[in-house]
């Protein structure tokens, strides 16, 4: 290290002493170009102070060029290998320390990503919640609506019924509204006539042809289905009539739902009439024989009330 002083040292002693002298020339020529010495060396003489001038400028540039390489040498030698050192291992440890904050850059972003999908797992579930919340919201306004319009039927069938002026207008009234209630297609109603028979009064739903059987209808009490339950004051309530083994239906496949509900009207110690609900839109339900149940006490009260004044 002290050689590679030492030689710089003396390089640029020898720059100096080079410059000088050629600084020297410069000026004697353009400060005195009649001295002994240019006399004595003529080849040195620029002829004129211009020339003098411009020699000067180049030798100060060649000078400065020449001093900052040699400044930068030296500085370059005065730094300290084991700086350099340190600056590698500085280095070493920023790219070591960058790698560290990549990877746990990498492991922020993986949390990240799984608390994404817990969230958004979360979020499904809220959904697939808010969903059957809505569900049952629906089903409840439905059925809500359902139980109005029964309510709202059976006050209109109350009020209609108990309104009835005459035997023939609650026997109309009261088919009507069983259809209506029982949501049926079909129905009709039959009396119980002096002689103990079942002859069709009122029909809903039927064909012409049909209704020109009629007046040739006639059922004794015991008879058929809706004899037996004239006979016994019991309702007949049918979900699917290929399970219904107490009777043999000849003609079950025409009913369309397979379901049927017969029902008797009680008044002053016996059956009056009988109601027959077929062709419902669905299968019927216990809901539906309840509201049929009501409907015939309803009418059976009615039927008493108008037999009362009439006698009176």
């Amino acid at each position: 290290m002290k050689k590679q002083y030492i030689f710089f040292g003396l390089l640029f002693f020898v720059a100096i002493v080079l410059f000088g002298f050629l600084y020297f020339l410069g000026f004697m020529n353009l400060l005195n170009p009649d001295s002994p010495f240019f006399t004595k060396f003529k080849w040195l003489e620029f002829a004129q102070p211009v020339l003098s001038l411009f020699y000067l400028i180049i030798v100060t540039i060649f000078f400065l060029i020449t001093a900052s390489i040699m400044f930068r040498l030296i500085i370059s030698l005065k730094v300290d290998p084991s700086n350099q050192k340190n600056k590698s291992n500085v280095s070493n440890n920023e790219e070591k320390n960058h790698f560290e904050d990549i990877e746990k850059h990498s492991e922020h972003k993986k949390i990240g990503l799984d608390i994404t999908d817990k969230n958004s797992n979360a979020y499904k579930q809220k959904e697939d919640i808010k969903t059957e919340q809505e569900r049952r919201a629906e089903i409840e306004h439905k059925l809500e609506e359902e139980v109005n319009v029964v309510y709202q039927n059976i006050n209109q069938m109350s009020t209609d019924i108990l309104n009835s002026r005459n035997v023939k207008e609650l026997l109309e009234k009261t088919v009507f509204w069983g259809a209506v209630i029982s949501a049926s297609k079909r129905a009709s109603i039959m009396v119980v006539d002096k002689n103990k028979e079942l002859y069709i009064y009122r029909t809903i739903g039927w064909s012409k042809d049909e209704q020109e059987l009629i007046n040739s209808i006639r059922v004794p009490m015991g008879e058929g289905l809706s004899g037996k339950v004239a006979l016994e004051n019991k309702k007949i309530f049918v979900a699917n009539v290929d399970y219904y083994k107490s009777f043999d239906f000849i003609h079950k496949d025409k009913y369309k739902t397979k379901s049927f509900i017969i029902v008797p009207i009680y008044g002053l110690q016996r059956v009056i009439a009988v109601l027959n609900f077929t062709e419902s839109q669905k299968r019927y339900t216990l809901g539906q024989l309840e509201a049929l149940d009501l409907l015939t006490k309803l009418a059976s009260k009615s039927f008493e009330l108008l037999n009362y004044k009439r006698v009176s």
